[in-house]
């Protein structure tokens, strides 16, 4: 007699295998939101790196508008796979920055380093 797998068992091991991709993919996306965060707060440290080299030679921070200013101006290798940067001046403060990496699609979240390595998270552009 031949041994075979019924409609019943392999409909069982379906969903078992469905409920597990459930609990694990709410999982999964906060790891991947997390890992380009941190990316994002990488790239900010290296510009801050660039900001303080840039200001040892001019004595004054450099603003940039884009990510490829940044790169062309600082010296930093940026992707904007997930994040786009900025760098702007104080105006009332003039030895400082602060650089923004803004999410790219909604919710619409900031991370924000200034000249002395703080670092502050806005969400929905209000800090």
């Amino acid at each position: 007699m031949k041994k075979s797998f019924t409609l019943l068992e392999l409909l069982i091991v379906v969903i078992i295998v469905g409920v597990l991709a459930m609990i694990a993919l709410p999982n999964f996306t906060k790891m991947i939101d997390k890992a380009k965060k941190d990316q994002a707060i990488t790239y900010l440290k290296l510009i801050r790196t660039g900001e303080k080299i840039y200001y040892a030679g001019n004595s004054q921070y450099i603003a940039c508008a884009n990510t490829s200013e940044i790169n062309s101006k600082l010296g930093v290798e940026l992707t904007e796979d997930n994040y786009t940067f900025k760098v702007e001046g104080n105006p009332d403060i003039t030895d400082s920055f602060k650089a923004t990496a803004t999410k790219k699609g909604a919710p619409m979240e900031s991370i924000i380093i200034d000249q002395d390595g703080n670092i502050a998270y806005t969400t929905g552009g209000v800090l």
